[in-house]
C-alpha cells in the first residue's frame, strides 16, 4: 500500500522546481512512507482484575528459629493488548520485588543466587498460579499486610482485587497432631491427638472460625502411649484448616491447591539443594566458589582426579553409598515427574552429569566400582581428618587423596551404579547419544564385573557388617541385587538372557519368605528370611551407610510387576509383594496411632543396630520396633513409604497408598513432637548439625526421630544420628513424594523413558 503525504504547502508545477524534479519527488516521498512502519498505538488499558490466594487473608503462618516464612500465592493476570511483562510484590507498604511474567515464581536459591524462575507445572500450572518467597528479613513474626500489582509492556498497571494480611506467629508445642504440609486429598486424612486431652470429637475449622466437618476420635493407647486418632473427609474444600479437640488447638494447614502447591514448591528445593551440595570446580554451592581441587585416588601408582560430585551430608565427604541412591533420586525425578521447568543450564540432566560424572571417575578399570565410605585416606578417626575444606592447591600436605589399599568394593555399590547407568542410557539415548552411550558402556563393565564375582561378599563387606549387633549380608540381599541389575540391564538392551536371569533369581528370592504364621501368633506374615535356613528374619534395621533395607529387596517385585506386567510369573510376584506389604507392614502398622510401619522385626528379642538392647514389643514369639534405637528412622520410613506406594498402584489397595501417606506425614511433623525433619519445609526441624561445613538446606531431609532402647520418640538436638542431613535419605524421600503425587490410575511402567506422570489427571485423585 502506498501511503500518500499531505503536505501543508503544495508543490506547484511550472515555478521554480521543473515538473519532472516535482514528481521524482512525490514519488520518492510516497516510497519512503510505504516503507516505513507506523507505530501502534499505546495501550491505556490496566490489565485484567485477578485474586490473592494464599496465605487466605488473616491467615497465620509459623515461623522457626530459622525463620521460614510463608508462599505468596496469586493467580495470573492477563492482557490482551500488550500483554503482561512483570508483577509487582508489595509487602508491608514496600515494593520487595519484581517476578518476570513468564518465570511465574521466584523461589530462594541461596548464595549462588537469590532467585530462581519457578514455573508450577500440573494442577497449579492449569490455575494457573504465581508464587513468591519473601527473603527471611522481610517476613518477621508480628502482622503483615501484602497484595501484588499487575504491569504490562506498556507500563498500565492493576492492583490485586484485595490486600491481605496475614500473621506470621512463633512456632508452638501443640497436642494435636497433622501434616504440616498440609493433605492433597479430601479424604482419608488422619488427625492425632494427645491421650491427656479431653475430647471425644473433632472440628476441622477455616480462617473465619467456621466448622466445616466434624468426626469422632478414637482411642489408641497402642505404642508411644495413649493417643486419640481421626480421620477425616473434606468434599469439594481447599484452604486453610486447623483442628479443634477440646480446648486445644493444631497449628494451620492447607487442604487442597495450598497443600499442593506446598509439595511441588518441596520439588524444587530438592532440586536445588543438590546444587548446594556441589563440590569441585564451580561456585554453584552454598559457599558460592570452587573446593576440593585436589581430590584424587591411587592406582597402579597413578594419581586418578576424582574432583566433582556432591558433598554427601552435613560434612564434606563423598560418600559413595549415600551419593548412588542421591543420583537415584533425580534420574526418578526426570522420570516419573519431568517438570516442564527443567530445561537449560541448571536443569535435571545437568545436574545428573555433574554428580555422575565424579562417580565415573570411581570406576575401576577392570568395571568394578570402588567404594571407600569412612576408610579415606586409611585414618582411623572415621575419616574427620580429612573432613574439612582445602587450600585447592595440587600437590602439598592438604591434599585429599585415596590410597589404592583404601579402596573396597561392595555389592550394594555395584547393583545401584548399574541400574543407575542404564536408566541414564534409556532417559537419554534420544536426546544425547553420546553421554547415554557412555553411561550403558559403564554399566556393562560394571556388570561384567559383577558376574564373576557375584553373590561372593568381599572382606570388607562381610568385616563392616559383622560389627556387634548388626547383620551380615545374607542370600536375601545377593538375591535382590541380582534381580535389579538383570532387570535394569534388560530394560536397556532388551537382551533376554537378562530377563530370564532375572526371573529366575526371582524365584529363589521370593522362596525365603514365610507364607504362614509363626511363633503363636496369627496376625503378621509374609516377612522374609535371611537364608534358605529361614531361622534368622531380615530386616537391616541400621540400613547403616545407606544399604538398602529389607524393603530394597522387596522392591524388586515391584519392578518386576512394573516391568514385565503381561509375564506368566506376574501373578506371584504380585502375590509375594501383596503379603509382605498387607500380611506384614500394614498390620503392625495398626499398632500406633500415627501409622509408621516397624524398622525392624525379629524372632528374638534383641534390636537391631549397634546397642544390642532388648526389644519390647511383641505379636507372639515375633519382636519388633517401629524405630531405630541409635539413630533417626527417616531412611526406613521413607523407603518403605516408595514401596507402599508402588505398591498401592500395583495392587489397587488404596489403604496400602494411606499408609504410605503416614509414612511421608510423620517425617512432616505429623509426630509426638510435632517437628518436621525436613529443612525448609514445615515447622520445628532440629538443629543443623555441622553448620560450619555445610549450613541447612532447605529440601535436604535430617536422620530423624529415633527411638532409643524404649523405643519412644526422640532426638538429641544437633547430634549426627539424628539431626545430619545426608543426600540418600532425602532422595529416598523424595522419591516416596515422586510416586505419591502422580495420579493414582498412572502406571509409569519401568520400560517408559521419560512419563512425567504429575501433569493434572483428567479426572479428580485419591490419595
Amino acid at each position: 500500500m502506498t501511503h500518500i503525504l499531505l503536505m501543508k504547502t503544495p508543490i506547484r508545477i511550472g515555478h521554480s522546481t521543473s515538473s519532472a524534479f516535482q514528481i521524482m519527488l512525490l514519488i520518492a516521498t510516497a516510497t519512503i512512507f510505504s516503507l516505513t512502519p507506523f507505530a501502534p498505538a499505546r495501550d491505556t488499558t490496566a490489565p485484567a482484575h485477578f485474586e490473592l490466594l494464599f496465605p487466605e487473608n488473616n491467615a497465620a503462618a509459623y515461623a522457626t528459629t530459622y525463620g521460614d516464612t510463608p508462599l505468596l500465592a496469586w493467580r495470573e493476570s492477563s492482557d490482551s493488548q500488550s500483554g503482561i511483562d512483570h508483577y509487582e510484590v508489595w509487602l508491608d507498604g514496600s515494593h520487595v520485588d519484581d517476578i518476570p511474567a513468564g518465570a511465574f515464581g521466584h523461589l530462594p536459591g541461596g548464595t549462588y543466587g537469590n532467585y530462581e524462575p519457578f514455573r508450577p507445572f500440573g494442577i497449579l500450572a492449569a490455575e494457573k498460579v504465581h508464587y513468591y518467597t519473601p527473603l527471611l528479613s522481610k517476613a518477621s513474626q508480628g502482622p503483615h499486610k501484602w497484595y501484588v500489582t499487575a504491569v504490562d509492556t506498556d507500563g498500565n498497571k492493576r492492583r490485586s482485587y484485595s490486600t491481605f494480611n496475614f500473621t506470621v506467629k512463633a512456632f508452638a508445642t501443640t497436642k494435636v497432631f497433622v501434616t504440616h504440609l498440609g493433605y492433597i486429598s479430601n479424604k482419608n486424612n488422619r488427625l492425632v491427638v494427645d491421650g491427656s486431652v479431653r475430647a471425644s470429637s473433632f472440628d476441622v475449622v477455616d480462617l473465619g472460625g467456621k466448622v466445616v466437618v466434624s468426626g469422632d476420635l478414637h482411642s489408641s493407647a497402642g505404642a508411644f502411649g495413649n493417643y486419640l486418632i481421626g480421620d477425616f473427609t473434606t468434599p469439594g474444600v481447599s484452604g486453610t484448616y486447623r483442628i479443634k479437640a477440646g480446648s486445644e488447638y493444631s497449628m494451620w494447614f492447607p487442604i487442597g491447591l495450598e497443600a499442593r502447591l506446598n509439595y511441588e514448591a518441596f520439588l524444587r528445593k530438592y532440586r536445588n539443594a543438590y546444587r548446594r551440595k556441589r563440590c569441585g570446580d564451580t561456585a554453584l554451592n552454598w559457599r558460592g566458589k570452587p573446593c576440593h581441587l585436589e581430590d584424587a585416588r591411587m592406582h597402579a601408582g597413578k594419581r586418578h582426579g576424582i574432583v566433582g560430585g556432591w558433598h554427601a551430608s552435613s560434612d564434606v565427604r563423598k560418600i559413595m553409598r549415600i551419593l548412588q541412591p542421591g543420583l537415584y533420586g533425580l534420574i526418578e525425578m526426570k522420570r516419573i515427574v519431568n517438570p516442564p521447568w527443567d530445561s537449560g543450564q541448571y536443569s535435571i540432566l545437568d545436574e545428573i552429569k555433574w554428580g555422575n560424572k565424579y562417580i565415573h571417575q570411581m570406576q575401576l578399570d577392570d568395571g568394578a566400582l570402588a567404594q571407600h565410605y569412612y576408610l579415606w585416606c586409611g585414618t582411623k578417626d572415621w575419616g574427620e581428618s580429612i573432613n574439612r575444606y582445602t587450600n585447592n592447591v595440587i600437590g602439598d600436605s592438604d591434599d585429599r587423596v585415596l590410597p589404592e589399599s583404601t579402596l573396597v568394593i561392595d555389592m550394594v555399590s555395584q547393583s545401584r551404579f548399574i541400574r543407575n547407568q542404564s536408566t541414564i542410557y534409556r532417559l537419554y539415548k534420544d536426546t544425547d547419544q553420546e553421554y547415554a552411550d557412555k553411561c550403558l558402556n559403564a554399566a556393562v563393565r560394571c556388570y561384567n564385573y559383577f558376574a564373576k564375582t557375584w553373590p561372593v561378599v568381599t572382606e570388607y563387606e562381610t568385616a563392616f557388617n559383622a560389627r556387634p549387633y548388626m547383620e551380615l549380608v545374607s542370600d536375601c540381599m545377593p538375591l535382590a541385587y541380582g534381580v535389579r541389575v538383570n532387570l535394569y540391564m534388560y530394560l536397556a538392551t532388551g537382551k533376554s538372557e537378562y530377563k530370564d536371569q532375572a526371573v529366575a533369581l526371582a524365584d529363589k528370592l521370593m522362596a525365603l519368605q514365610e507364607t504362614k504364621y509363626i511363633e503363636g501368633q496369627t496376625e503378621v506374615k509374609g516377612f522374609f528370611y535371611s537364608n534358605e535356613k529361614k531361622d534368622t528374619i531380615f530386616s537391616s534395621l541400621m540400613a547403616h551407610g545407606g544399604l538398602d533395607g529389607v524393603e530394597g529387596g522387596v522392591i524388586v517385585l515391584a519392578d518386576l510387576c512394573d516391568a514385565l506386567p503381561n509375564h506368566p510369573k506376574y501373578p506371584q510376584w504380585k502375590e509375594s509383594l501383596r503379603s509382605y506389604l498387607e500380611d506384614n507392614l500394614l498390620a503392625l502398622s495398626n499398632k500406633n496411632a500415627f501409622g509408621i510401619v516397624p524398622a525392624y522385626l525379629s524372632r528374638t528379642n534383641v534390636a537391631g543396630g549397634q546397642t544390642g538392647s532388648t526389644m519390647r514389643r511383641n505379636v507372639g514369639g515375633l519382636y519388633y520396633q517401629y524405630l531405630c534405637n541409635n539413630r533417626g528412622a527417616n531412611k526406613v520410613l521413607a523407603r518403605k513409604a516408595i514401596l507402599l506406594a508402588k505398591g498401592s498402584r500395583i495392587l489397587g489397595n488404596p489403604k496400602l497408598r494411606d499408609l504410605a501417606w503416614r509414612q511421608v506425614g510423620w517425617i512432616l511433623g505429623n509426630n509426638p513432637l510435632n517437628a518436621s525433619t525436613v529443612y525448609g519445609v514445615g515447622e520445628g526441624q532440629p538443629r543443623v548439625y555441622k553448620a560450619h561445613l555445610a549450613p541447612r538446606s532447605d529440601g535436604m531431609v535430617v536422620q530423624g526421630i529415633g527411638g532409643g532402647s524404649k523405643d519412644m520418640p526422640y532426638m538429641r538436638q544437633g547430634h549426627w544420628r539424628w539431626c545430619e542431613m545426608e543426600l540418600h535419605n532425602t532422595a529416598w524421600f523424595a522419591r516416596a513424594v515422586f510416586e505419591l503425587l502422580r495420579p493414582t490410575d498412572s502406571v509409569s511402567p519401568l520400560s517408559d523413558a521419560v512419563n512425567g506422570n504429575l501433569k493434572r489427571p483428567s479426572q479428580k485423585t485419591s490419595r
